[in-house]
């Protein structure tokens, strides 16, 4: 048993590009190799000079420790995102994410990337009849018109009671995307650079431990930008997760349920599938007896062949903050379970803040919707 995800195994974990050792100059600095950086450097690359820094090698933070699901949701109950915020904010968060998922699917296919990237459903269920599973769905179906209730269906090998259907999602390998992506990139990546300060002056001077970039304009697109920008703004999540070697049941989708905390699965292929969940703040190492317990009474007899634990960190509200923090300073975090799509948002939003352009979706991530 491998104590790595499975996306290490198909895209080896090795130096791919040079560390920066001396100083240069750039249009925009994107500090962090993850989904989020290597979207915004995606979109920026077509109007700037750009440069990517990653402490590590690109695609093996956060971002390569997911299980990949490529959904449109937000990891947050959409009746209290309704509550707090509004019917009209929940629509335009579902509009603005559905936006990004298009766009993403897009960027697969006109960048030719081999990710093993499958089109199909998501499923968010409930394993027995709830009346509040149903007032749930009151709030998605007017937020996003691209889904259905459902009874149960033996198809999806799954048994469960009721479940909302989310059509035209998604699922990849994250690590062929990210590394795929940025290989189609005319910009400067550096990895092993671990950045140490950022001083805003007349430009932005970026400080590393071997070099200096000097920029109009930065993203901090790393987990906890607790370090680099001197705010707190999120907690960490571990999130735990098994690879079964079996004869998958499961058909070509994604799923998650309503338990608290909840369990995610899918099929990677016909031998092969994922089950996470578990998520709490501290680790357990008995969270991993959880999962296999759950996979047991779920799917029958399998063989662990990986497990891992990945971190999310999340807000209050557990919707991502997108803002400026300080001028030409651009930060993104709280992604919490549902990175990879609102990575490709964030993508989006960052080119429109650096080309000065007002996004129609920004001020659902700003720190001024608790005024």
């Amino acid at each position: 048993m491998k104590n790595e995800p499975v996306w290490f195994e198909s895209v080896k974990d090795k130096k791919r590009f040079n560390s920066l050792k001396k100083s240069i100059n750039v249009n925009v600095a994107v500090i962090g190799g993850g989904i989020v950086g290597v979207s915004s450097a995606y979109f920026l690359s077509k109007k700037f000079k750009v440069a990517l820094i990653e402490k590590n090698h690109i695609g093996t933070g956060d971002s390569g420790y997911s299980t990949a699901f490529l959904t449109r949701t937000p990891d947050a109950s959409a009746g209290q995102i309704a509550k707090k915020y509004g019917q009209k904010f929940l629509n335009e968060l579902y509009e603005g994410t559905g936006k990004a998922q298009k766009e993403l699917f897009k960027i697969i296919k006109s960048n030719k990337i081999k990710c093993d990237f499958v089109n199909c459903s998501s499923y968010y269920l409930t394993y027995k009849k709830d009346k509040s599973f149903e007032k749930e769905w009151d709030y998605i179906k007017q937020a996003d018109k691209n889904t259905e209730f459902i009874g149960y269906d033996r198809k999806l090998g799954i048994k469960f009671a009721d479940a909302i259907r989310f059509k035209n999602e998604g699922k990849f390998d994250i690590r062929k995307y990210l590394l795929g992506l940025v290989s189609k990139l005319e910009i400067d990546v550096f990895e092993e650079t671990n950045v140490v300060s950022i001083e805003n002056k007349d430009k932005i001077i970026i400080k590393t431990e071997n070099g200096t970039i000097k920029a109009d304009k930065v993203i901090v697109a790393v987990g906890n930008p607790s370090s680099l920008i001197n705010l707190k703004l999120v907690e960490p999540i571990l999130s735990y997760v098994l690879a079964l070697e079996c004869k998958v049941p499961l058909s070509d989708d994604i799923f998650w349920d309503t338990f608290e905390p909840y369990y995610y699965y899918r099929k990677v292929n016909d031998k092969l599938m994922l089950v996470g969940g578990c998520d709490n703040q501290k680790f357990d190492d008995k969270a991993y007896d959880k999962l296999e317990k759950f996979a047991h009474e779920k799917f029958g007899k399998f063989k662990i062949k990986n497990k891992w634990s990945g971190t999310q960190f999340k807000t209050k509200d557990n919707i991502p903050y997108i803002f400026e923090h300080k001028k030409n300073i651009f930060v993104a975090t709280g992604f919490n379970g549902s990175g990879l799509v609102f990575g490709t948002l964030t993508g989006m939003i960052m080119n429109d803040f650096c080309l000065g352009k007002k996004n129609k979706y920004s001020h659902l991530f700003s720190l001024k919707r608790f005024k």
